[in-house]
């Protein structure tokens, strides 16, 4: 009996062990975080701290033009022989705010029905800004501001219509894709029509 009893009060408690293991596994992956959070910080704000400073100043420093509403062309009566209508978009991109281009230029080419050759092309240019689609209508404007593609920006535009089409189209004329007169009344008037952008 004595035997069986100083066994038992020499074997140490299973729960003690574990417990310990269970507070240094805690403890190591409190550690990691911390330190996956400090190495963050440290790259954003020490190694890439130039280009996260550059990106700041253009974005700070970067300004639109809205553009203006054309003027309205009116018969005798008051009736508008021209109508502007609201809310097209036009699809730009400014490439120095692009992150992956190839995922961009692949869901654009899928929205607006284009080739995605055509929209590599374009951005190919030298140009800092880039047009990739004019005037569309307002259901691809709104769906391709709604996918907030870093670099896409979708520009509101009006589109000029002419309720009388060709009956009065020597007369009145027509805009071209900038809303720039470019015949009739339309390049006559150019400057009252064309307003100012602000």
């Amino acid at each position: 009996m004595s035997r069986a009893s100083g066994s038992r009060s020499q074997q140490v408690p299973m729960g003690a062990p574990i417990q310990a293991i269970r507070l240094v596994v805690v403890f190591l992956v409190l550690a990691l975080l911390a330190g996956a959070t400090i190495y963050r910080l440290v790259s954003i704000q020490v190694f890439k701290h130039d280009s996260y400073s550059t990106r700041a100043e253009q974005q700070y420093r970067d300004t639109h033009d809205l553009p203006p509403d054309r003027g309205l062309i009116v018969d005798r009566r008051n009736r508008p022989l021209v109508e502007n209508l609201e809310n097209y978009g036009s699809i730009g991109v400014r490439k120095s705010r692009l992150d992956d281009r190839s995922m961009t230029i692949a869901r654009l080419a899928d929205e607006l029905e284009m080739n995605s050759r055509q929209i590599t092309r374009k951005l190919d240019s030298d140009a800092p800004f880039v047009w990739i689609a004019r005037k569309v209508t307002p259901l691809k404007a709104n769906r391709i501001e709604n996918m907030n593609l870093p670099g896409v920006e979708v520009v509101r535009e009006t589109k000029r219509s002419y309720p009388y089409g060709e009956n009065a189209g020597q007369v009145v004329g027509h805009v071209n894709i900038d809303n720039l007169g470019g015949s009739g009344i339309e390049q006559l008037c150019e400057d009252v029509l064309a307003g100012r952008p602000g």
